[in-house]
C-alpha cells in the first residue's frame, strides 16, 4: 500500500520559520511519503544533472526459494599442526657438554667465577665421571682423584621472563654448586669449610648413583647475557671407586607460550599410488624416500569456501575416474625434531581432513577422527561420515600427551580416507525448494549518472547550504550539513538502512551498470572473519571461535582462524516485466514503472556456510527517492 502526503506552499508559510525555511526544497522537489512495509522512504525525485537511472533507490528483496548445490561432490583434503605448550625453558639440558678438571690438585681460587678462563680444562658430554657403566665421559682412568670440577657457560635473554629456576643434580656422592660465583647449593658435604680434599658424608646407593636431585631456586640468581654454572664433586672416601656428574638447569616460564613443532601447510612425504601399504608405512624406521614431497594443503576438489581460494595447495592424483572409482585412503608421512620434550606441558595437534583420518606418532596410534572407533583401520576402510564445509575447512585441535614425543627425531604418519559415497563423484544440483515462507529483505541501491551501481548498507538524507538533498554515506560529513525533517522540534537527517547487505567499509562497488533495461548487476559481498554480523562470530563468548565441541580455545598466538569468511554473490537482473515476481501472471505496470520504479529477480550464492554453495532465489522492487548523482557531495 502507498500513501501520497502533499503539502502546499501555503500549508508549509504556516510552520515554524525553520521548518518553513526548509519546504523551500519543495518549490524544486516533489516531496511524498510512502510506506514500504516495514520501511519508511521518503521520495526526494529531482530533475536537474541526473543521468536516466541515477539516484537513491530503496525497496526490498523478497527471498521465496533455496537450495543446496553441489550435495554429493568428491572433495578431499588433508593438513596437520603440532604445537606444544611451553610452561618451562631447557638452559642446560642433561647430557650437556661440561668442560672439567680431573687432576686431583686444588684448582685456582677463583675457578668457579664467571671470570675463569677455564680453556686449559678438558671437555666431555655427561653424565661425566668414572667407575659407573652409565657414565659417557670417562674423566680420570685412575680412579683415585678425590674432588673433580666442572663448569658450563649458558646465555638467557631476560630473567624477568622466569618464574623460578630448577636444578636437576646427579651427584655421586656429594656436591656444591655455584652459579655466577655464588654458591646455591650443597648436597651430601659438610655445612663447615670444604676442601678438595673433602669427603662426602656418605655413598649413594647403587640404585642412586644416576639419579637427578632436584633443587627450586629463584630466577633472580640469574643475569641477562652469559651466565656460568660451576660445580665440585667429591667422592665419598679413599676406596670409594666410582663417581659421576650431569646436570639439568630448567628455568619455569612466567608466561607460558606456544611453540610450533610441526607448522601448518608445512612439507610432507606422501604416497598416492592408490595401492594397499599394509601396517609397516606407519613405522619409524620405514623408508619414505620413494614417496613424493609437497606442502599443504593437500587434496582434490576443493575450494576453500571460507576463503574464496583454492583449497589445496598439492593437488592429489585422485585416481582413475572417470572409468572406475577414486583412490579410498592417501598415506603422508613427515619428521621433525625435539630437542627436549620435557619443556612441554602438553601438545595440541591441529586437524584438517575431509573425510578421515588417523594419525600415528612414532609408530604409536593417536588420534582417529571421523573413522571407526574400534577395529583395525585399513586402506579400504571408510570414515564414518562426508564431511560438511565446517569440517573440511577447519583444523580440529586434539590434545595429547608430551609423553609420546621422543627427544630427537620424530616421525608423523597419517592415512587420509576418502567417503564411500564420494569415490564416484556423484554430483547433485537440486532445483530450488520453495521457503515456507518468504523473507523480505531491505535493499538500498546508488546509481552515480555513470550508471555504476553501488550496494548501500546505510545511507542519510542531509540538506546542503543551499538546501538540496546529499547523499551521505560517510558519518564524518554529518555535521556540514543540516538536516530534512522535522523531529521533536529541530531538523534531522533521514536515516535509512539495511541490516541484511553488511560489509566492511561504506559502499560497495557492483558490477554492471544500470543504463537501460533489460540489465544485470552483480555484487559481492566478503562477510570478513571480524565482521560482526558474520553468523560464526559471536561477542558473547570467548571460546565461540573454537568450532570444537568442547569450545577449546585457540591459543592467541595461534596462526589459525576458526571464524569463517563468507562470499555471497548477488545478481540484481532488472526487467521491463510487471510484477517482477516470475511466480505471478504478468499484469499491467503501475505509472512510474521503469523509470522511477524497477524491479526483477534476485540470485544470491553464499560459499561458506557449507560444503557445497547455496542457492537464493526471489525478486525484488525498488524505488527511487533521489535523482542525486553522487554520494557525500
Amino acid at each position: 500500500m502507498k500513501t501520497t502526503l502533499s503539502h502546499s506552499a501555503s500549508a508549509a508559510e504556516n510552520r515554524n520559520s525553520a521548518y518553513g525555511k526548509r519546504k523551500g526544497i519543495s518549490m524544486r522537489t516533489i516531496i511524498s511519503v510512502f510506506l514500504c512495509s516495514p520501511l519508511l522512504i521518503v521520495s526526494l525525485i529531482t530533475s536537474a544533472g541526473a543521468g536516466q537511472y541515477s539516484g537513491l533507490w530503496v525497496g526490498e528483496a523478497t527471498l521465496y526459494a533455496v537450495s543446496e548445490l553441489q550435495k554429493v561432490q568428491a572433495n578431499l583434503a588433508f593438513d596437520l599442526s603440532l604445537q606444544g605448550f611451553r610452561s618451562s625453558e631447557v638452559l642446560i639440558p642433561k647430557n650437556s657438554i661440561w668442560k672439567y678438571d680431573a687432576s686431583g690438585a686444588s684448582p685456582v681460587a677463583d675457578w668457579y667465577k664467571a671470570t675463569f678462563n677455564d680453556a686449559a680444562w678438558s671437555s666431555g658430554a655427561g653424565p661425566l665421571g668414572y667407575g659407573s657403566t652409565f657414565v659417557t665421559t670417562v674423566v680420570n682412568a685412575t680412579t683415585d682423584v678425590n674432588t673433580t670440577y666442572y663448569r658450563r657457560a649458558f646465555s638467557v635473554t631476560d630473567p624477568l621472563l622466569y618464574s623460578g629456576i630448577t636444578i636437576s643434580l646427579m651427584r655421586d656422592a656429594g656436591a656444591s654448586v655455584y652459579l655466577n660465583g655464588q654458591e646455591i647449593i650443597r648436597s651430601n658435604l659438610p655445612s663447615s669449610f670444604v676442601s678438595f680434599n673433602t669427603y662426602a658424608l656418605s655413598e649413594p646407593l647403587t640404585s642412586g648413583k644416576n639419579t637427578y636431585v632436584q633443587f627450586a631456586l629463584p630466577e633472580s640468581l640469574l643475569f641477562a647475557g652469559s651466565n656460568v654454572i660451576a660445580v665440585e664433586m667429591h667422592r665419598s672416601g679413599a676406596t670409594d671407586t666410582d663417581t659421576s656428574f650431569d646436570l639439568e638447569l630448567t628455568a619455569s616460564i612466567d608466561k607460558p607460550a606456544v611453540a610450533t613443532l610441526v607448522p601448518a601447510k608445512g612439507e610432507w612425504s606422501y604416497n598416492e599410488s592408490g595401492t594397499d601399504l599394509g601396517a609397516t608405512w606407519k613405522e619409524v624406521s620405514y623408508d619414505d624416500s620413494g614417496w613424493t614431497t609437497g606442502a599443504g594443503k593437500f587434496g582434490y576438489g576443493n575450494t576453500d569456501v571460507h576463503q574464496g581460494i583454492p583449497g589445496q595447495d598439492t593437488v592429489l592424483n585422485f585416481g582413475p575416474y572417470p572409468g572406475g572409482q577414486k583412490y579410498p585412503a592417501y598415506y603422508f608421512r613427515k619428521h621433525f625434531n625435539v630437542s627436549n620434550k620435557d619443556e612441554f606441558t602438553d601438545i595440541t595437534l591441529y586437524l584438517l581432513r575431509d573425510d578421515g583420518a588417523v594419525v600415528y606418532l612414532n609408530g604409536n596410534e593417536i588420534l582417529r577422527s571421523n573413522m571407526p572407533g574400534s577395529g583395525d583401520i585399513t586402506y579400504t576402510t571408510p570414515p564414518l561420515s562426508k564431511a560438511g564445509a565446517d569440517d573440511a575447512w577447519r583444523y580440529i585441535p586434539v590434545t595429547i600427551p608430551s609423553d609420546k614425543l621422543v627427544n630427537a627425531d620424530n616421525v608423523l604418519a597419517v592415512s587420509v580416507h576418502q567417503h564411500l559415497d564420494e569415490l564416484d563423484d556423484k554430483s547433485d544440483s537440486s532445483p530450488p525448494t520453495p521457503t515456507k515462507s518468504e523473507l523480505p529483505l531491505h535493499l538500498i541501491l546508488h546509481v552515480d549518472t555513470a550508471g555504476t551501481v553501488r550496494l548501500l548498507k546505510e545511507v542519510i538524507i542531509m540538506a546542503d547550504a543551499n538546501e538540496n538533498p546529499v547523499l551521505l554515506t560517510d558519518h564524518a560529513l554529518i555535521p556540514n550539513y543540516s538536516g530534512l525533517s522535522i523531529k521533536d522540534g529541530r531538523l534531522v537527517g533521514l536515516r535509512m538502512s539495511s541490516a541484511a547487505f553488511d560489509y566492511a567499509g561504506n559502499s560497495l562497488d557492483c558490477a554492471g551498470g544500470l543504463t537501460s533495461i533489460p540489465q544485470a548487476v552483480t555484487c559481492q559481498i566478503v562477510v570478513t572473519a571480524d565482521l560482526p554480523t558474520n553468523p560464526f562470530l559471536h561477542r558473547y563468548h570467548k571460546d565461540h571461535d573454537s568450532l570444537d565441541v568442547n569450545f577449546v580455545p585457540i591459543p592467541s598466538t595461534s596462526s589459525f582462524q576458526e571464524v569463517y569468511q563468507i562470499i555471497r554473490a548477488i545478481s540484481l537482473n532488472f526487467s521491463p516485466s510487471y510484477p517482477p515476481d516470475p511466480r505471478t501472471t504478468s499484469v499491467e505496470a503501475p505509472p512510474g514503472w521503469g523509470q522511477n520504479s524497477l524491479g526483477g529477480t534476485y540470485a544470491e550464492t553464499i560459499s561458506g556456510l557449507h560444503k557445497g554453495q547455496v542457492s537464493v532465489n526471489g525478486f525484488f522492487k525498488l524505488q527511487r527517492i533521489s535523482e542525486k548523482g553522487a554520494l557525500n557531495e
